[in-house]
């Protein structure tokens, strides 16, 4: 499901550009939300913790754009750039939603 479809359907309430910043991710990243995928991952540490299925999207777009930075030295995700903008604007949409989540995988 969509970013912002699940931010609706759970009553996350967003300003207009944190839904056009999730709708960005969805349509130009492919980033979706699952109901099956609610685990986030430390990339330092490898520890795993149990968060709703927005969260985890995050948190595996943030990793997997830092992944690609060390190996490539430019950040993507999938094949489609990532620029320090909206990396750093999803890193902050993180925080401000799921504050427990940011600490224990991104901080």
């Amino acid at each position: 499901m969509k970013l912002t479809e699940y931010t609706s359907a759970n009553g996350i309430a967003l300003t207009q550009p944190e839904s056009n910043l999730l709708n960005q991710l969805s349509e130009k990243y492919g980033l979706l939300a699952s109901e099956n995928e609610t685990i986030a991952r430390n990339s330092f540490t490898g520890d795993e913790f149990t968060t709703n299925p927005l969260s985890a999207a995050l948190v595996k777009f943030l990793n997997v754009a830092y992944r690609n930075y060390n190996l490539f030295n430019k950040m993507y995700f999938g094949s489609t750039p990532v620029t320090i903008n909206t990396y750093d604007r999803v890193k902050y949409l993180l925080l401000k939603l799921d504050k427990e989540t940011y600490f224990n995988t991104i901080d």
